[in-house]
């Protein structure tokens, strides 16, 4: 992660009043995976199918608000801080136990994923995120899988 990204995460961080007291639960980092670009849309036909994806200058937190809602944090593609829930998404938990976590991302109209946060055996933290990009507000519609690392993920900030 460079300097720059890390400065804009701070800044959305410090500026936004309902997370002044909220709880890092895991900071991760640098996706890749495979997707599916669908045929349609503005996705030409030799540009559609299976290929690689991979963000590398990727980071995304998983916060617990001061009201104890969850929400995710992230740098987008122009290097703006985004709040998930600020944006439009629906966040809900569909399960957490002592080594992992799944929730579900939902924006209306376009994209719905889910992560799960986990530790492996040899306690590697990592996530995984499936998408499913499609509708009439989803500029390319595509289909995805990717992993990243995470920090140590704090599972004891989580709802049971």
């Amino acid at each position: 992660m460079n300097f720059k990204t890390i400065c804009a995460l701070c800044a959305l961080l410090a500026t936004t009043g309902a997370y002044s007291q909220q709880a890092d639960i895991a900071t991760c980092r640098s996706p890749a995976g495979k997707v599916y670009r669908h045929f349609s849309g503005i996705v030409e036909k030799a540009d559609a199918g299976w290929s690689d994806e991979k963000i590398s200058e990727g980071v995304l937190t998983l916060v617990r608000t001061s009201n104890g809602t969850l929400d995710m944090l992230f740098i987008d593609a122009r290097n703006k801080p985004i709040s998930m829930t600020q944006d439009g998404a629906k966040l809900v938990l569909l399960r957490s136990s002592d080594k992992s976590i799944s929730i579900l991302a939902h924006y209306a109209g376009a994209t719905t994923e889910i992560y799960s946060f986990f530790q492996e055996k040899d306690g590697r933290n990592r996530y995984s995120v499936l998408t499913s990009r499609t509708g009439p507000q989803a500029v390319v519609e595509k289909s995805s899988v990717m992993l990243g690392v995470c920090d140590p993920i704090r599972f004891d900030l989580l709802p049971r």
